[in-house]
């Protein structure tokens, strides 16, 4: 019996392993790009002939830290997401309004966004906006655009 387990487990374990082998993921062939933005510079618009895939969206984790004071080993915090607040000008985002697009990074909790990568094909736009506040209290004011804090778009652009 032990052996017939061994052999089967022996078995399933291979098989993993082919599998995860052949699941690679290939990335598409261009030049990757890596650009710092800002609210002010949040619009970005894919040059004709071209298309982008937007692998991944970056920030800060937190802003506005301040000491808790409770304990010096936690702190208060404003948590930073950003999202996208308009493609091909069609309004996402609108946070007068309360209305909230696709998340695109969320710090603490980056398991919690818009799968990756996005791709936008030739003249199309996309921006974000970059927030932070009190999530819990959303729709008091709480959540702000914040004009501090840059974030990092990256992509890769590939002709098409």
């Amino acid at each position: 019996m032990k052996s017939k387990l061994t052999i089967f487990l022996a078995a399933l374990f291979l098989s993993v392993c082919t599998l995860s082998g052949n699941a690679q993921t290939s990335l598409p062939k261009g030049k990757a790009q890596l650009i710092e933005f800002t609210n002010a510079t949040a619009k970005f618009t894919v040059p004709a002939g071209k298309t982008w895939y937007i692998m991944n969206i970056f920030s800060d984790c937190a802003a506005n830290i301040k000491p808790s004071t409770e304990s010096a080993e936690y702190k208060q915090f404003e948590e930073v997401r950003v999202f996208i607040k308009n493609i091909d000008n069609y309004l996402l985002t609108d946070l007068s309004k309360n209305k909230l697009g696709p998340v695109v990074y969320r710090g603490p909790n980056h398991e919690r966004i818009q799968p990756m990568p996005i791709v936008l094909s030739e003249n199309s736009t996309i921006e974000f906006i970059i927030t932070s506040g009190d999530w819990a209290k959303i729709g008091t004011g709480e959540i702000k655009k914040n004009d501090v804090l840059n974030a990092f778009l990256n992509y890769i652009e590939a002709d098409n």
